[in-house]
């Protein structure tokens, strides 16, 4: 199996994610309360796990999910 062959999508998503945070980031520094993001993306975490070891996969929408119950 070749580990390179998605190398594009992962800065893709990397990417992505990053202009995704940067607006909500700059904002709730702004208001100081910027340990705000890491207790949602720590508190999505624990879906995330769960809804992985439920359906045994990481498509979008079992992941979504996950996310979205526990946070």
């Amino acid at each position: 199996m070749d580990w390179t062959a998605n190398d594009f999508h992962i800065i893709l998503v990397g990417g992505l994610c990053a202009m995704a945070c940067a607006l909500p980031g700059t904002f709730l520094l702004l208001r100081r309360m910027s340990m705000m993001g890491d207790a949602i993306s720590h508190a999505v975490l624990p879906g995330l796990a769960i809804a992985f070891l439920i359906s045994g996969s990481r498509t979008n929408i079992w992941m979504f999910l996950g996310a979205a119950l526990a946070g």
